[in-house]
C-alpha cells in the first residue's frame, strides 16, 4: 500500500511540474511578444506620426503611404466610420484557438460632408491587437 502511495504521490508531483513548467514557458513567450510589440509600437508608431498628420484626406494618406510602399487594407466595424489598418508585426497567436495576432496601426477617419470616402479626414492613428483565423 505504501507502495502504491508513493508512485501516485510521484506522479502526481510530475504532473504539477509539467503544468508549472508549460504555464512558465508561456509566461515567457507572452512577456517576449510583448516587449517586442512595445519596441515596434515606438518606434514605428514615431515614424507614422512623421508623415500622417490630422486633417489629411485620405486620398492624401494613401498617397503618403504608396510613396512609401506601405499597404494599407480596410476595415469595417460597429465604432464609427470606415477605417483603415497597416499592419505593423504578425505573431504567433498566445491563445491556442488562434493561428496568429496582428498589431496594427488603425488609421480612423472623419466621413467626409460630401459623401466622396477619398475626401474624408484623418482624425487620429491608433494600435491595436487583433486575432485572426480563431476557432
Amino acid at each position: 500500500m505504501k507502495r502504491l502511495a508513493k508512485k501516485m504521490t510521484i506522479s502526481a508531483a510530475v504532473i504539477v511540474c509539467a503544468f508549472l513548467l508549460f504555464n512558465l514557458a508561456e509566461l515567457y513567450k507572452q512577456n517576449r511578444i510583448e516587449k517586442e510589440e512595445r519596441s515596434i509600437i515606438n518606434e514605428q508608431f514615431s515614424q507614422f506620426n512623421t508623415f500622417l498628420k490630422s486633417g489629411l484626406r485620405r486620398d492624401q494618406v494613401h498617397k503618403e503611404l504608396s510613396e512609401r510602399s506601405i499597404i494599407s487594407y480596410e476595415f469595417n466595424d460597429s465604432t464609427g466610420p470606415w477605417k483603415e489598418y497597416v499592419l505593423l508585426k504578425r505573431f504567433r497567436s498566445p491563445t491556442w484557438y488562434c493561428n496568429y495576432e496582428d498589431l496594427r496601426l488603425v488609421l480612423v477617419f472623419t466621413p467626409s460632408t460630401d459623401g466622396n470616402s477619398m475626401h474624408d479626414t484623418l482624425r487620429d492613428l491608433k494600435v491595436s491587437k487583433q486575432l485572426e483565423q480563431c476557432l
